[in-house]
């Protein structure tokens, strides 16, 4: 949280699993410390309940590890315009993951 509140970066890129805090939590703490940065969730756990989590949590996006540079700078780019990103590499879940971004107005 220090390193946000000095840098104040338009998007941070957390991983779900993380010392001390986890990605959720730290979207969480980053909209309070940092309003104006937004948080893409990285991870290897593409799981709806995770999903929806960090969109409790306030994250504009969702991603899994494995994407590809080209995927993953065009959605850094589209958060920070503004756009949440779903990764659509969320394999079986995909399904689920549409239905609780639609539900929580991400799509």
């Amino acid at each position: 949280m220090d390193a946000a509140r000095a840098a104040l970066p338009d998007v941070a890129l957390v991983d779900i699993e993380m010392p001390g805090i986890d990605g959720i939590q730290a979207a969480a703490e980053l909209r309070t410390a940092v309003p104006t940065c937004r948080v893409i969730i990285v991870t290897t756990f593409g799981r709806p309940g995770y999903l929806k989590r960090a969109m409790q949590a306030g994250a504009a996006g969702f991603v899994v590890k494995d994407t590809p540079a080209a995927q993953l700078a065009d959605a850094v780019r589209r958060v920070a315009q503004g756009l949440r990103v779903v990764d659509p590499a969320l394999g079986r879940n995909r399904a689920d993951a549409a239905r609780i971004a639609d539900e929580n107005g991400w799509l």
